[in-house]
């Protein structure tokens, strides 16, 4: 652990405290980032897996597209029931234990869906388990970026923690269906997505470490508000935290719509499973390309509301352009106006979750983070 920490290591000397207090930014910062983005990634690919082949899950298990649904937007009801209780649990042992919790609910859960041959409410059981696991991971990449970076790098670091669970989200959309071919090949798919979990999860467990033996930065070694319920009610009387909720609820809220629907909003106009995994796919990518661009202008200027508004403006549109593209036979045009979606909304969210930390300080980041995130779920 020191020869990879302390080796190399960027040192800066606080000049109003003295030269006893360093502020450290350890190489090791990029692994534990890169152990962050397995997780969500491995997360968002199991919440997302049946939604392009939501027809041969039907078919399948013989239930309702309700049911099928279901096994996505349990995500949704879990996290609102857990957000409390998990972001305590964050308060009270801190990052390494909400990543381990995390990693084993979502590996738990992955194994337990395989036991879905039997019965269609194992899997839904499975599903379920791993949906416990999205408050530790999706609450804490502000927590992550606090504890590891230094000052000007935070937002470049939240941003990349951020789009690891679209990223995941897009493996899910395209993986699926050229392993389900028919629907008798649905178990076969959850054994081989049950084995990349555990290929992705097992480093975490063993490597991922909480924080670094010395703060990057002055910010992560300041006092912060400590006391649960306090931090609520601080955030809970913030007006601007709320109209930023009331934001992130729209962006949001979108996103997770358009990924549990995406095969069934297409299939009417006689798009394949396959076409509806690459305009996710698609969806995706820009939206990738998008954040990266944001949140490097974002951390040279500081200018949180203005590229949040700019961003709404343009997914607003582009989300009419989207809706009005539904036609048969235009699914280049359903592509562009998709790829447009996610290149302007999905920014929305690496800036929000940021702000929402500057706007509560000093309240400890997962807090507001974790409040934020439930807006999407709620819409």
């Amino acid at each position: 652990w020191k020869k990879m920490t302390v080796s190399d290591s960027e040192e800066v000397t606080n000049p109003l405290l003295g030269p006893e207090i360093r502020y450290k930014a350890y190489p090791y910062r990029w692994f534990q980032l890169f152990l962050y983005c397995l997780l969500n990634v491995a997360n968002a690919f199991t919440w997302i897996t049946f939604t392009t082949i939501s027809d041969k899950a039907q078919t399948y298990w013989d239930v309702s597209i309700f049911w099928i649904d279901a096994l996505s937007e349990v995500f949704f009801i879990a996290f609102l029931i857990c957000i409390i209780p998990g972001t305590w649990m964050i308060q009270r042992w801190g990052l390494r234990f909400a990543i381990l919790a995390g990693a084993i609910f979502t590996l738990v859960g992955c194994a337990v869906r395989i036991l879905g041959k039997w019965s269609f409410y194992l899997c839904l059981l499975g599903q379920s388990l791993a949906a416990i696991a999205q408050p530790f991971i999706i609450n804490t990449p502000t927590l992550l970026a606090a504890n590891w970076f230094p000052a000007h790098q935070r937002t470049l670091a939240t941003t990349i923690a951020s789009i690891s669970n679209p990223i995941g989200v897009a493996i899910g959309f395209v993986v699926p269906p050229p392993l389900v071919n028919v629907p008798s090949d649905m178990v076969t798919m959850l054994i081989v997505e049950t084995g990349v979990v555990a290929l992705c999860l097992l480093p975490v467990i063993i490597f991922f470490r909480g924080k670094p033996p010395t703060p990057p930065s002055g910010a992560a070694q300041s006092i912060r508000e400590e006391n649960f319920l306090r931090s609520l009610k601080l955030v809970c009387l913030d007006w601007n935290f709320w109209l930023l909720f009331l934001q992130m609820s729209f962006g949001l809220g979108a996103f997770n719509s358009l990924a549990t629907v995406v095969n069934q909003l297409v299939q009417p106009y006689g798009y394949s499973n396959f076409e509806s995994g690459i305009l996710g796919a698609l969806v995706i990518f820009w939206g990738v390309v998008g954040s990266a661009i944001v949140g490097i202008l974002v951390d040279k200027t500081h200018r949180y509301k203005f590229f949040l508004i700019l961003c709404l403006g343009l997914g607003a549109l582009a989300g009419c352009g989207m809706a009005l593209s539904l036609r048969p036979n235009m699914f280049w045009l359903l592509a562009i106006a998709g790829s447009l979606v996610g290149l302007t909304i999905t920014p929305t969210l690496p800036i929000a979750m940021e702000l929402s930390c500057e706007i509560v300080y000093p309240v400890q980041e997962f807090v507001p983070t974790g409040i934020l995130m439930a807006s999407g779920q709620l819409t």
